[in-house]
């Protein structure tokens, strides 16, 4: 595995980017969870750290919750 910090915005720490040297052992998934995985890959594979975290922050739990606060 290799480690690659990324420094994807001022004032945050960097962003730990972990790349695969060697394929996972994917016999551990039945074909549907290979087509769901297959699925998050095309959706958001392409997306970087900051990326992710400003989508899901975008979503009800987390705007709907106080700075700081527990989701429920």
């Amino acid at each position: 595995m290799e480690v690659k910090s990324v420094q994807e915005r001022e004032g945050y720490n960097p962003t730990d980017v972990y790349k695969c040297l060697k394929l996972p052992d994917m016999s551990v998934f039945d074909a549907e969870e290979k087509k769901m995985l297959d699925r998050v890959v095309l959706k958001y594979g392409h997306l970087n750290g900051k990326q992710l975290e400003e989508l899901t922050h975008a979503e009800a739990p987390y705007s709907a919750t106080e700075p700081l606060g527990v989701i429920p």
